[in-house]
């Protein structure tokens, strides 16, 4: 049970840091000028693409990331607060952008894995 308990707060965590980095992804949105948001949604359906000819993502989370990718910058915010947040972030097509330096400060468990190590 104590095992169960420990996932579970580890799980609870990374969904956590990955709704933050997704909150931070669609302010950064708000911001960027037009042709590098085009840029940044354009690898990103790039990935949604290859789930979707690989199998590797269910139809709904395709379709559900095709509609959020139209206009990140309001779309995310809302995807955040719906009842499927954690399976979205979970499949994210930004992985692409986790790698960034501002993304993977503070140890962030969605950034360093499913571990979360005390200092």
């Amino acid at each position: 049970m104590a095992a169960r308990l420990a996932a579970l707060k580890i799980a609870k965590a990374r969904y956590a840091a990955l709704r933050k980095i997704h909150r931070t992804i669609a302010a950064d949105f708000a911001q960027l000028d037009e042709e590098k948001a085009a840029r940044l949604v354009k690898r990103a359906l790039r990935n949604v693409t290859v789930w979707e000819h690989g199998g590797v993502a269910s139809p709904y989370y395709v379709r559900a990331w095709r509609r959020i990718l139209q206009d990140p910058a309001n779309s995310i915010p809302k995807m955040l607060k719906g009842h499927n947040a954690n399976a979205l972030v979970q499949n994210s097509p930004f992985g692409f952008i986790y790698r960034q330096p501002k993304y993977r400060k503070d140890g962030n468990p969605a950034c360093v894995g499913w571990s979360i190590r005390k200092a």
